[in-house]
């Protein structure tokens, strides 16, 4: 008698339950590029951590992220070409739900964050390091960036590599 009135209690909380199986395989949030906008001509270091005879650099530059729609969310950035040389990319990512069956298009304000990237200087050895070390930045969807750093004023500068020119 316990069990029959045990499974009849159940019953309503199994008929509420989702199923196992979705209708779609695809239950992740979906990442896609968003646009980086407002890039800031001047970053900052974040971090600095020497071990000889280099000295690594956390760069940071504020700047806009616009998702366009209130259905896609800012969840992060992806850096390539870090281990490469001068140049890198970075992309900024959103996230939307692929079961929301209804989105309404509003454009939401742009998200203020900071881009950052990781920047490698020789700074021990026999020649002393210079005093301007460059990276060029490409920001999906924002542009090409030179990002100076000044080892004297500790000071990073961002300036646009192409104006472009509309007719």
């Amino acid at each position: 008698m316990k069990r029959i009135a045990l499974i009849l209690s159940l019953l309503p909380l199994l008929a509420m339950a989702t199923s196992t199986r979705p209708e779609t395989d695809e239950v992740a949030p979906t990442l896609a590029p968003v646009a980086i906008q407002n890039i800031a001509r001047e970053g900052k270091v974040m971090r600095s951590q020497h071990q000889h005879p280099f000295t690594d650099l956390l760069i940071a530059i504020p700047a806009e992220v616009s998702t366009a729609s209130v259905c896609v969310d800012f969840v992060g950035q992806q850096t390539t070409g870090e281990s490469e040389g001068s140049s890198i990319s970075i992309t900024a990512l959103g996230a939307s739900n692929p079961l929301q069956q209804a989105c309404i298009e509003i454009f939401p304000m742009p998200v203020k964050t900071q881009l950052t990237f990781n920047m490698r200087i020789l700074t021990g050895g026999f020649v002393p390091a210079g005093r301007y070390h460059r990276k060029v930045v490409n920001f999906t969807r924002g542009g090409s960036f030179l990002v100076t750093y000044d080892m004297q004023e500790n000071r990073v500068s961002v300036e646009p590599m192409l104006k472009h020119v509309m007719h």
